[in-house]
């Protein structure tokens, strides 16, 4: 019970004001005030201008400490707050997200010299739950899963079936997804299963199939990797560019596909990946952080970073924050996706000659190694880290049971719209 644990310092998005949570280690004493204290803090360093804090430059723990009686945690603050109550608001939510995630704590009241830190429309009870503020940190879940066999691509529902089995046309759930030739490879998915991206067998060309249609996607650069979507309609695409530090790009999918300048490729900044080959990308259901696979140009000295997406008023991803190294030192790593807000699952090779298997990394630092599979070419989950899938080489689609694989059915490309 000494040993120190994994709890999360929660953010605001920049963007949506939703809730991104920041994996951290703790001893296992004083929780509710180290808690406290880490969240009045700055911002991480990778996750700068990607996200914000409702709290001021000054602010502190005004005596030292954070009670917690019957339930009730009380955080007395000092510092110069801000009067606007979007903000006054951020703080509540910030400090109830963190510290409700302790066992003893089921309310939460903020306090700034002793006197209660009040806004227009703030609870009246004596402390807050996140659904009192209007936060309760759910987000829709990502659409059924997606898998290929040959050209045709079928939606399918895990938990329903246990199989690859395809979802009844009549159930409402289904999309119209398009017939792709099987050379096109490494499809993703749209958030909302309206379009599907893919790369040709050369990596030099992505091609986007939306509302029946097949539009190549203006970009000059080489060495295409796994593209990805996020949930706020963006095309991602890993792709070495003339400059050295044009490593990812990034389409507006709201443009018209037919016109060749608003649906271009537009490089996004990121001076810490010049001269590496990005080949594979994910981003989580917040939109606000991307996981990155990159290697050298040999292919080697694979690195797992994590980094915050800064982005324009127009909510186009404009740059990413220093970043966050995790999982073991890699020598090949070969796709990521996340399980879940505060881990990524990555197929890599710890070391020269190995085999590559399947990881879990959380954003905490701990690795977790899984059972071997043969030749697998792709990762990601339907639910979390207990719920991973794998495809191999050999067109087999596993999913995880226990601590073995079993074969869900034969087919490629398996991926969750917007994972």
């Amino acid at each position: 019970g000494r040993l120190p644990r994994t709890y999360a310092v929660n953010y605001l998005s920049a963007v949506a004001g939703s809730l991104v949570p920041d994996t951290r280690w703790f001893p296992n004493d004083h929780l509710s005030t180290r808690l406290a204290a880490a969240q009045i803090a700055e911002v991480p360093a990778y996750l700068k201008r990607a996200v914000s804090t409702a709290f001021p430059a000054d602010a502190s723990l005004r005596v030292g400490s954070v009670t917690v009686a019957d339930s009730l945690a009380t955080v007395d603050l000092s510092g110069t707050f801000s009067p606007d109550s979007k903000l006054r608001r951020g703080v509540w939510t910030q400090l109830a997200a963190t510290l409700l995630r302790l066992p003893d704590v089921y309310r939460v009241t903020v306090q700034v010299d002793g006197s209660v830190l009040d806004f227009p429309g703030r609870p009246t009870s004596n402390g807050s739950t996140l659904a009192d503020l209007g936060a309760d940190g759910e987000r829709a879940p990502a659409g059924l899963p997606v898998f290929r066999t040959g050209s045709t691509l079928r939606q399918v529902d895990l938990a329903a079936s246990g199989g690859l089995t395809t979802v009844a046309p009549d159930s409402g759930a289904q999309k119209s997804l398009p017939s792709i030739d099987p050379t096109w490879h490494d499809l993703a998915v749209s958030r909302n299963a309206t379009e599907v991206a893919g790369i040709d067998p050369a990596r030099t060309v992505v091609g986007r199939w939306v509302g029946g249609h097949e539009y190549e996607v203006p970009l000059t650069a080489t060495l295409i990797g796994r593209p990805a979507y996020d949930v706020r309609g963006w095309l991602w695409l890993p792709a070495v560019g003339a400059r050295a530090e044009d490593r990812l790009w990034a389409v507006d999918t709201a443009a018209d596909p037919a016109d060749a300048s608003a649906a271009k490729a537009r490089p996004i900044e990121v001076p810490w990946l010049s001269g590496r080959v990005v080949t594979a990308i994910s981003l989580p259901l917040d939109g606000q952080r991307v996981a990155v696979i990159s290697t050298d140009g040999a292919g080697r000295g694979a690195r797992l970073d994590v980094a915050g997406v800064v982005r324009d008023q127009a909510g186009r991803p404009a740059s990413l924050a220093a970043p966050l190294r995790l999982g073991p030192q890699l020598d090949r790593a070969i796709d990521v996706s996340w399980t879940d807000e505060t881990a990524v699952a990555a197929l890599g090779v710890a070391g020269t000659g190995q085999a590559v298997v399947p990881l879990v990394a959380s954003l905490g630092g701990d690795v977790a190694m899984q059972s071997p599979v043969t030749a697998p070419t792709s990762i990601g989950t339907t639910g979390g880290a207990r719920d991973l899938v794998v495809t191999t080489s050999s067109g087999r689609v596993l999913a995880r049971s226990g601590t073995v694989w079993s074969e869900l059915g034969k087919g490629t490309d398996f991926t969750v719209p917007a994972d």
